[in-house]
């Protein structure tokens, strides 16, 4: 469940029985702890329309306790919004609730609930009233003194607008004029004013003028004149720092290009709430070529790596799977322990993927971990840890793939490790695939070792092109089985016409299947269709209910094997057993 949803109803609560039943300590200390443990997954906004309290933008129901108190003190105070950072203090959160269960003054634009609040000297809650713009004084702050014996009064209060009530000024010249001030109440006052404006732009869909606000409030945060105004920067852009407003932002990305430089210093200035609003966009993203867009973007955050290993701990198995998929392709040696620990996941989507970024981040650790995944129970995720094994810089696993090539009873896997092998193709790796192609039987393998695998071995000869696999080719091209014989001749033609490093696979029935730069193939399903791949050979992300995209590719020939996809995602609910 949202946290923010079950902290705005444990808040609420709270104020209920402290308007209704305000000798009930027990059930206000029960409540309170409740909602500080929800406040430590992230910041919560809320908000009233009317009586209506909603939390982060979402309609709360009156049936919950409290909730209806709630709207009627915020109301009456003339509070409009509650921002609760993430870790909000519990002084705080409990000394807020009394406030708004205390006596209030009707019509008075939250002025009375504002002179007690300040008092608390929140530092971890924001508020915002419904003063009317023409009662905030708006003084040059040339002409004020610094009020550093108040600071509660400088960050404190928010003087939040309505439409109608918000300033017209343009962004750029209320950013221009943040830059001319030279005290920290006029700092304050004019962040105020650049985040409200920003807030109402983005209730229109002016994402553009966001990011001018956004940009402009950076680019003059270094100059801030004291630290009491750097400390109001911090808090203005925490305040931006919500998912309405980055992930509009981050869609901006993709339109405009040109400004990529101004959304990446923005996006990179919130930290992990920029990279979760760009990784959302890279689930959400319908092509390609929208993904490798956002995918740019996020590998330029220096928050990314630690958002999405964060992510690897989330309850959904699709948004855990892509996170792991982008850690394989960024390669953080600091995203080892947590793709390790995937290892375990109930969900073997996520297993087989976590063991592709295994492969890619190429660290000891990681080989030792994905040949435990040759001992899965699934096959899919044994014939993933045979990829990946392949895919490891350190190429020292032949004999692991050989031995496990021995014990497989899957056919399916077999023609996986047997791929495997030609990927590595060194001498030990040709060797074992000159012994697969053979006729003769080993009496110490389980593998069952078909006409079918004789000419997968051989096929994963012919991409080796080794001087070795070459001469076992020659020798296989006198095989007395015609298809055996067909192909190895076939292998041989197209070893020593494809020049080395952009060779391509040979079905058994001869035809070809284009490889990436990389050398991995482009992935067959089960069925003998086509999915494409990204240049590192993974798949797009997908969420559940988008079609993942197909390539426009004719089905494999009749009679050709298909060696299991490891990536092939399957829809929310199916089975993730072995399969």
């Amino acid at each position: 469940m949202d946290h923010s949803a079950v902290f705005a109803r444990h808040f609420a609560r709270l104020v209920g029985l402290l308007v209704t039943e305000g000798s009930s300590v027990d059930e206000q200390k029960v409540s309170l702890r409740a909602a500080l443990q929800f406040a430590k997954e992230g910041s919560v906004i809320v908000a009233r329309e009317g009586r209506n309290i909603l939390s982060d933008g979402v309609l709360m129901s009156e049936v919950f306790p409290g909730v209806k108190e709630l709207g009627a003190r915020m109301q009456q105070h003339g509070v409009r919004e509650f921002l609760f950072a993430k870790d909000a203090a519990a002084v705080e959160v409990l000394g807020t609730a009394r406030i708004l269960a205390g006596p209030f003054v009707e019509n008075d634009g939250g002025r009375n609930f504002h002179h007690a609040w300040s008092a608390l000297g929140c530092n971890t809650i924001h508020v915002t009233t419904d003063v009317r713009i023409g009662e905030v004084a708006e003084e040059d702050d040339e002409d004020e003194d610094d009020p550093a014996d108040d600071p509660a009064a400088l960050f404190g209060f928010r003087s939040v607008l309505s439409d109608a009530q918000r300033p017209t000024s343009s962004p750029q010249y209320l950013v221009e004029r943040l830059g001319k001030k030279k005290t920290t109440r006029g700092v304050a006052k004019s962040l105020d004013r650049l985040a409200t404006l920003a807030e109402a732009f983005v209730r229109e869909g002016r994402h553009e003028d966001v990011i001018d606000i956004a940009d402009g409030i950076i680019s003059n945060e270094a100059n801030a004149p004291t630290a009491d105004a750097k400390r109001a920067y911090i808090q203005t852009v925490r305040r931006l720092a919500k998912s309405p407003l980055l992930n509009g932002m981050a869609r901006l990305v993709r339109r405009n290009p040109d400004q990529r430089d101004r959304y990446v210093r923005v996006l990179s200035r919130v930290g992990e709430d920029g990279a979760n609003a760009v990784f959302r966009q890279v689930m959400a993203a319908h092509t390609l070529h929208d993904r490798a867009v956002y995918f740019g973007v996020l590998r330029e955050l220096s928050a990314a790596v630690p958002a999405l290993i964060h992510t690897l701990v989330d309850e959904r198995w699709y948004v855990v799977r892509a996170a792991a998929d982008l850690l394989g392709e960024m390669a953080p040696e600091e995203a080892e322990a947590g793709l390790i620990a995937l290892l375990l996941h109930a969900d073997d989507r996520v297993r087989r993927t976590a063991l592709r970024s295994l492969g890619r981040l190429g660290t000891f650790r990681a080989g030792e971990a994905i040949k435990r995944g040759l001992k899965d129970a699934s096959g899919m995720v044994r014939a993933a840890a045979a990829l990946a094994l392949a895919s490891h810089p350190e190429g020292r696993f032949t004999g692991t793939l050989a031995a496990a090539l021995d014990e497989e009873a899957d056919e399916e896997v077999q023609f996986t490790i047997v791929r495997a092998l030609g990927m590595i193709g060194g001498p030990d790796a040709v060797q074992r695939l000159a012994r697969a192609a053979s006729a003769e039987v080993s009496r110490t393998s389980r593998m069952k070792r078909s006409a079918l695998l004789r000419i997968v071995a051989i096929q994963a000869l012919g991409e080796a092109r080794s001087p070795a696999a070459i001469i076992a080719l020659k020798e296989l091209a006198a095989d007395r089985d015609k298809e055996v014989r067909e192909a190895a001749q076939r292998a041989l033609a197209g070893a020593r016409n494809t020049p080395s490093g952009s060779h391509r696979a040979l079905t058994p029935s001869g035809s070809h299947r284009p490889v990436t730069p990389s050398g991995s193939h482009r992935a067959l399903t089960p069925s003998g269709s086509h999915r494409p791949v990204t240049p590192s050979g993974s798949f797009p992300a997908v969420t559940p209910g988008s079609a993942t995209p197909v390539a426009p590719t004719p089905a494999a020939p009749p009679g050709a094997p298909a060696p299991v996809n490891p990536s092939s995602p399957t829809p929310p609910g199916n089975s993730s057993s072995g399969r």
